[in-house]
């Protein structure tokens, strides 16, 4: 087994995070009857902490409660994890095959952690992950908590893989590798500095390998 940490994004890199957000959204505005806005436009918001969803939901809302909103917006959110909610392909068998062979796996989100917890429990992956850490308040972001997690571990070499330019970042500034999943939702220049692009889970494993020099 060898001494590295895989860190994981959950939205957009384990989780199918549209099948869920898209309809939370859409429904609520057409129940608050707010112009429906288009599913490309709420995917840009994936992987980026919740604040600026609530922020961009207030500046639209009008004379609406806002708060009311979002909550709205969270709990269809959280009953569509459950009842529809899915991992993207070959996800499960990913992880199982790195759990075999490293040392520690963990997941590193800008979700809150009622979120990431039920999303973790519902589609049956935290048996696979040492450590979940979420985003607990605004002063929290990738690299620092990258940084806490790899500190945890009392490991230096790894892997983050991520969508999103933020995953890069957390990479880079803790001196690990990167893998951009460029199957999420982040464009290709977002992932322009990762050492290497999986362009579907199945081919994390073995980018993983490359890039730890196995």
């Amino acid at each position: 087994m060898r001494d590295a940490v895989l860190i994981f994004d959950l939205d957009g890199t384990l989780f199918l995070t549209e099948s869920v957000t898209v309809p939370a959204v859409q429904d609520s505005f057409r129940e608050a009857r707010i112009e429906v806005p288009a599913e490309a436009f709420i995917l840009n918001f994936i992987g980026s902490p919740m604040s600026e969803l609530a922020q961009w939901v207030q500046s639209v809302c009008g004379n609406r409660d806002a708060d009311a909103i979002m909550r709205q917006i969270d709990g269809k959110e959280m009953a569509l994890v459950e009842s529809i909610g899915q991992l993207f392909p070959n996800v499960s068998d990913v992880l199982r095959s790195l759990r075999k062979d490293y040392r520690t796996l963990a997941i590193c989100t800008n979700g809150g952690p009622d979120y990431a917890n039920r999303v973790i429990d519902s589609q049956g992956i935290r048996q696979f992950f040492d450590v979940v850490r979420c985003r607990t308040s605004h002063e929290d972001n990738k690299p620092a908590m990258v940084a806490e997690i790899i500190g945890n571990a009392g490991l230096t070499e790894g892997v983050v893989t991520g969508d999103r330019r933020e995953d890069v970042e957390a990479a880079r500034r803790n001196s690990l590798r990167a893998i951009g999943a460029g199957y999420g939702y982040g464009s290709e220049d977002e992932l322009e500095d990762a050492d290497a692009v999986a362009h579907a889970a199945s081919e994390i494993p073995n980018l993983v390998s490359q890039l730890l020099g196995n």
